[in-house]
């Protein structure tokens, strides 16, 4: 390689782009080069670019690298360099990103990646090359689905790689002599550097070791002496772990093909590597941090070359960076040196794709915005993520997408008045609409929050409902607000995330410091910014489906907290309980509406209107599928007849419209059916509501049908009956037709990457994801409806089948619930019901029983160590420990010497206070009276 320094008479020459992160990527850049240029003439960089750019040829192509700026990395700033390159020389044809990265060897698929090696993005199966691997959603079959990718490398780079693995195939690869070639012309940089890193050499089969995934890095200082120029950083770790492998038969490096892994996180971690690796299915050979910066960037069209300098794992070090960076070098070299200039020179240019995408770059004026666009992307994701919500809580959620609003001439006094007083100034801040089951409290509130948000008045919505936890409780209410807030306004949006990043455990902060932090602070942004006249509107739907009074009190208290600098007005919808009566008192800044007493004059008026609407609708669908149908059908009497029944239940009415429109039945007999059941038998509401439903359910002729009806009716209603907390459709289906167990329980339920994982780092909406309603009652309470049938269990029952295979599982499970404390008591109520015939499950149980007790704490806090630590340190006759030795960690190659017999220490009650307690238990002294129960399970 001949060094030419001079200068080209225009940057229109230069049509590849080569991207550097690092500094020694610079280097290895500039090293490979066939000849060095200055920079050509008349070239500014456009205003803002900040890249260091160098010039140069290979081949017959003339290339223009691109480094970062020194300290930054990562996908933002990848991202910044890209656009600035794409600025300043929009002729350019494509662009290599050239550089570093971690190998993902996988040897049981003779994927041997040694360090030094070359990775190279093709195009794999359907991942184009590179894929986004921390940018994604969990689905609930557990699987991972990726959002992002960068498209195909162009065609022509493709068919220059397919002409270099024929060649390489048949010649064998000239990586080494382009790396000695460079190193002869640039002879420093054989030796390390001022700075102590390491040199552009190979440096050694000996510093290149693969630990197993448990192994830990050990750190002794100082090294033993004497040390070689090429110290292992590694000398103190377990060389037992150390993977064994092949001897290659020369140290060129060798050059692999796949997918190529991005993200904005450094792994140093092998369980955070091996879940990543899972969770892309294997189809990976590279982890690096800078392509999926260009991933928001349309249409570029790219290819990644990484060297390899370390296997993403603990035992990470800098040794191999030089090398690793110069191999890439070299193999982008020898790709450039085959391909035609020519072909080059007629590929599309980047101002041309700019053209086609133009509608897209009109909105990006400059390279801040690209950055700030795909920042606010990002943290918008983040922020996304940290809060916690009830699923189908907002007004307009696809779980009540069936549910209408009012009709356009129903209920206009009502609306109206509620509508003036979230618009007039000097309103009260809180509006309480209640009145009875049935009466359209809800219907008025959709309609009301679909009103309030075209006008950009709505805050947010949160439907309550008794059979869904997370919408019949306080818990979520505020994190719930907060996320619609910050979906609806880009100002509070950034609040919010500030207020999480400085108080990361805001959202288990108690419901004041929430409502402040979460909801008052980001709408007074939102305020300032767009003039203080306009009130925002949070709507409460039915308070009364909070489960606990304490919540019901605790929520008005909260909301009843002013702002002087923002006007937010609240309106809520429920019965009218005594919990919420007396939670009102003492608030004055409110106003009441009874909802009977507002529309007791228009009520019938709107329920015949619905009917009307409703049956005329039933009857247009009706007549050409099932029957002819009188064009006056519903005629006056019987749309009275039908008002006086439903008068003042909208839900009346909306029943039997339900009723009436069954697919497949004359709408007419169906009313006659209808009017006759209700009519004819002295029922209270409620059952005038259903019992023409379920009487015409089961009036069929055919016995069998009959039978069959009957059978599922009790199926679906006697588990509703007998559940002991309510459940949602989706999981009572799940409850009722899936075997739960089987398909659920498992170890590590939730994918967590490391054994060491706190359970307060595990977002709740992760549990939620991995542990299903159904999977979650059904783990904890099983052993209710099991006691409450009162069997005699004997060693035949599939009870001690289930604990001998899942007794863990269910254990982990409980605890990523919060629910572990409970599983003490459930054991004994198993015991209560083993008989003299169930030794061994009654050994089990017991023995069961004292390792919750003596790790409660430990697997509260960390659930995996229910395997890493309770059971590896569990005595050596303890039937846990027998029963699952096999669940020992692999990585655990010498178990630790344990006693024999647990000790006669029951439970350590660990709290801060000191508490004298009565020798039975239940009483501690002085202070309050704690149910034998919570003592026995440590609370």
């Amino acid at each position: 390689m001949s060094l030419v320094n001079d200068r080209l008479p225009s940057a229109q020459h230069y049509t590849v782009g080569w991207i550097a992160a690092l500094s020694l990527e610079l280097t290895a850049a500039v090293a490979v080069l066939d000849h060095e240029h200055k920079k050509p003439k008349g070239f500014r960089a456009q205003p803002g670019d900040t890249n260091v750019y160098r010039w140069g040829r290979i081949g017959e192509t003339n290339v223009i690298i691109a480094c970062l700026p020194s300290g930054r990395y990562g996908t933002t700033s990848a991202a910044t360099t890209v656009m600035n390159m794409r600025n300043s020389l929009p002729h350019l044809r494509f662009c290599l990103l050239v550089g570093i990265g971690a190998g993902l060897p996988r040897l049981q698929e003779d994927m041997d990646i040694r360090l030094g090696d070359v990775v190279v993005s093709v195009p794999c199966g359907t991942s184009p090359g590179v894929i986004q691997y921390d940018l994604g959603k969990r689905r609930p079959n557990n699987t991972f689905e990726r959002v992002g990718s960068l498209n195909n490398p162009p065609e022509l780079l493709l068919r220059g790689i397919a002409d270099l693995q024929t060649r390489d195939r048949l010649q064998g690869s000239p990586l080494a002599g382009i790396i000695q070639k460079a190193l002869e012309r640039y002879p420093r940089l054989k030796e390390p550097g001022t700075d102590g890193t390491a040199s552009y050499t190979y440096q050694g089969s000996e510093n290149d070791r693969r630990f197993q995934s448990g192994s830990a890095h050990v750190t002794v200082a100082p090294l033993p002496e004497p040390s070689s120029d090429k110290e292992r950083s590694c000398w103190a770790c377990d060389e037992t772990c150390v993977i064994s492998r092949k001897t290659r038969g020369s140290t060129d490096p060798y050059v692999h093909f796949g997918t190529i892994a991005s993200g904005n996180t450094l792994v140093k971690d092998a369980f955070a590597r091996d879940e990543i690796v899972k969770r892309l299915d294997g189809n990976c050979k590279c982890l690096e941090m800078e392509a999926a910066g260009v991933m928001n960037i349309d249409k570029l069209p790219c290819l990644v070359v990484r060297g390899i300098c370390d296997y993403a794992d603990a035992h990470k070090n800098d040794l191999w960076q030089p090398y690793a960076a110069i191999s890439a070098a070299a193999y982008a070299n020898d790709l450039l040196s085959v391909l035609d200039g020519d072909e080059i020179e007629e590929t599309i240019t980047l101002a041309d794709i700019m053209e086609e995408v133009r509608q897209d770059l009109r909105n990006v004026q400059d390279q801040g915005a690209v950055t700030n666009a795909s920042t606010r992307r990002v943290e918008f994701q983040q922020l996304w993520n940290a809060l916690p919500r009830a699923e189908g809580a907002a007004y307009d959620s696809h779980d009540d997408e069936h549910l209408s609003e009012c009709l356009g001439d129903t209920r206009k006094e009502i609306l109206s008045r509620i509508e003036t007083w979230a618009a007039h100034p000097t309103s009260k801040s809180i509006l309480w609409m209640y009145g009875e089951a049935g009466t359209g409290k809800s219907t008025i509130s959709r309609t009301l929050a679909n009103r309030w948000k075209c006008d950009s008045r709505l805050a947010a919505t949160f439907f309550f409902r008794r059979d869904e936890r997370a919408r019949s409780t306080s818990k979520r209410l505020m994190t719930t607000i907060a996320a619609q807030i910050a979906e609806r306004f880009e100002t509070a949006r950034q609040v919010i995330l500030d207020a999480l990043q400085s108080e990361p455990s805001l959202p288990e902060k108690a419901l004041s410091k929430q409502f402040e932090s979460l909801v008052i602070r980001p709408l007074e942004a939102v305020a300032e910014q767009h003039g203080r006249g306009v009130a925002f509107v949070i709507l409460l739907d039915a308070l009364d489906e909070c489960e606990d009074d304490n919540d019901i009190s605790l929520i008005l208290d909260v909301l009843s907290i002013k702002s002087p600098s923002v006007d937010i007005r609240i309106f809520v919808t429920s019965r009218p309980e005594i919990t919420i009566l007396v939670g009102f008192e003492g608030i004055q800044h409110r106003q009441d509406i009874d909802l009977f007493q507002a529309t007791e004059r228009t009520i019938q008026r709107d329920i015949k209107i619905y009917l009307a609407h409703m049956l005329t609708k039933i009857r247009s669908r009706s007549a050409s599928h099932v029957c002819q149908i009188p064009d006056d059908w519903p005629d006056p009497k019987l749309l009275e007849t039908l008002t006086g029944m439903a008068t003042p239940l909208f839900i009346f009415a909306a029943t039997m419209c339900r009723f009436i429109a069954q697919y497949g039945e004359d709408p007419v007999k169906r009313v006659q059916n209808f009017i006759d059941t209700s009519t004819t038998t002295s029922l209270d509401r409620l059952d005038q509501t259903y019992l023409p439903v379920l009487s015409q359910y089961l009036a069929v002729e055919n016995f069998t049908d009959r039978y069959k009806r009957i059978k599922a009716f009790k199926c679906i209603m006697g588990t509703v009956i007998m559940l002991f907390e309510p459940l949602s459709i989706g999981g009572l289906t799940q409850l009722v037709m899936e075997d739960v167990s089987d398909d659920g329980l498992h170890r590590n339920i939730l994918g967590a990457r490391s054994p060491g994982m706190y359970h307060s780092e595990i977002p709740k909406e992760r549990i939620s994801a991995f542990i299903s309603p159904a999977l979650s009652y059904a783990c904890v309470y099983w052993i209710d409806h099991l006691h409450a049938s009162r069997p005699s269990i004997t060693d035949g029952h599939n009870t001690l089948e289930f604990l001998k295979t899942h007794l863990l599982h269910w254990l982990e499970a409980l605890s990523w619930l919060g629910r572990l404390p409970e599983s003490i008591i459930k054991i004994g109520m198993l015991i209560e019901l083993t008989s003299s015939r169930a030794p061994r499950l009654t050994a089990l149980l017991h023995d069961a029983k004292r390792f919750i007790m003596h790790n409660r704490r430990l697997i509260e806090r960390l659930p995996l160590q229910i395997y890493a630590a309770a059971l590896v340190f569990a005595p050596s006759n303890s039937i846990v420990r027998k029963t699952f030795d096999k669940d020992f960690p692999e990585w655990i190659k010498l178990l630790p010497d344990v006693p024999s017999d647990w000790t006669q220490e029951l439970m350590r009650l660990e709290h801060n206070n000191l508490v004298s307690a009565s020798p039975d238990g239940p009483l501690p002294d002085g202070l309050c009276t704690v149910p034998k129960r919570q003592i026995l399970a440590g609370r």
